[in-house]
């Protein structure tokens, strides 16, 4: 059983993620809950006191990960001839 505090977190993670939802909508783009992780920060008394495995939202679960990844790709510097 989760903690009040930490159903409290996912409530509000699950309106802020309709939100985005409705932007991206809005943006013709989609929001993939599927590839979508979450990550619970804090200390190692509360991570400890943490169950939640898995985050239900539209038909799937998001997953709850223990570590980050860095996702984004670095653009190069445009090479347009000027030294």
């Amino acid at each position: 059983m989760p903690l009040p505090d930490v159903q409290l977190a996912i409530d509000r993670l699950l309106r802020c993620m309709a939100d985005v939802s409705d932007w991206l909508d809005g943006s013709r783009l989609r929001f993939n809950p599927g590839k979508t992780e979450v990550m619970w920060i804090g200390s190692k008394f509360c991570m400890d006191r943490i169950t939640v495995r898995g985050i239900p939202v539209l038909s799937v679960s998001m997953r709850v990960s223990d570590s980050a990844q860095i996702l984004y790709r670095r653009r190069q510097p445009v090479n347009d001839g000027i030294p």
